[in-house]
């Protein structure tokens, strides 16, 4: 519209349009539309100034939310990690304690196997009991004998020893990393992205309240460009037009036409004898009689 207003101006002050006080109001009226259009642009660059405010909120906020998010997935990882490692460490402990078992069972077989095997044990539970011995047997490794078992037992306490501790430490490690994470460093993570959502949350507010202030302003401007209230601003659009005087137009018109036929010198056709300067009068007289006519 700013480009359309100033194009129309300047090719109507370089056409022969009418003149008077319809080429004031014609060039009021442009000037008008011109400033309206200014106010538009105005209102567009603020808004696009808004609306590059608003993408680079989102960028800062979704960095923000992705940065908690993979924090949150390295320590849900590492709270895994700590449960596998208490599995593995019971893995072990519960091994080395059936192996211990095993070995206890078989000390204690060796005195009761004479019982166990003897023709006065009782039938079927001597020859269950002797089938777990033979299945508890058939689980160990290596000789067989006291010495060796005693030897292995040590070996079997010692690892069960070390595997306690190891799933000891481990159990208060997963604990510890647990408490840690669902007390500290999960509410710190929830907290981080309800910030992150309350920072987006205020920010769309902020430019919305800026949004319908701008907006009533290019509102109550292109009012007062339109219908000024002020006697010292410039007319607007229904007082221009109310001061077009086509008649008044048409009489000033028509007084310029006289005062530039006069100046020219023309006269006017003859019949004969030479001119004389009641003719003029005569035609002012007419011209006189035309403009006084219009009133």
């Amino acid at each position: 519209m700013t480009k359309l207003a100033r194009s129309s101006t300047e090719s109507y002050q370089l056409s022969e349009g009418k003149a008077g006080s319809f080429n004031l109001a014609w060039l009021s009226m442009l000037r008008t539309h011109e400033q309206l259009g200014d106010n538009r642009l105005k209102f567009a660059a603020q808004l696009n100034e808004m609306a590059e405010e608003l993408v680079t909120l989102a960028r800062e906020v979704d960095k923000s939310r992705k940065v908690s998010k993979d924090l949150g997935t390295r320590l849900e990882k590492g709270l895994l990690e700590q449960e596998t490692l208490v599995d593995k460490a019971r893995g072990r402990f519960e091994t080395a304690a059936e192996e211990l078992e095993r070995l206890l069972m078989l000390k204690q077989g060796e005195s009761a196997r004479d019982t166990l095997t003897s023709p006065h044990a009782q039938g079927g539970q001597g020859a269950q009991k002797g089938r777990s011995f033979g299945k508890a047997m058939s689980k160990l490794k290596g000789p067989k004998n006291a010495a060796q078992v005693a030897k292995q037992e040590d070996e079997v306490r010692s690892r069960m020893g070390q595997s306690t501790d190891a799933y000891r430490s481990q159990v208060q490690g997963a604990t510890a990393a647990r408490q840690e994470y669902f007390n500290q460093q999960l509410p710190r993570l929830l907290r981080t992205l309800k910030e992150s959502a309350d920072e987006v949350d205020m920010g769309t507010q902020y430019h919305l309240s800026r949004y319908a202030y701008i907006f009533e302003s290019t509102l109550v401007m292109d009012g007062l460009t339109i219908s000024p209230v002020s006697s010292d601003d410039p007319a607007g659009i229904k007082s221009a037009i109310e001061v077009i005087d086509t008649r008044e137009d048409f009489r000033n018109y028509m007084s310029q036409y006289k005062v530039s036929w006069m100046a020219s010198g023309q006269r006017g056709p003859r019949r004969d004898g030479p001119l004389e300067d009641g003719y003029v009068s005569s035609q002012t007289r007419l011209l006189d009689s035309l403009k006084f006519g219009l009133g």
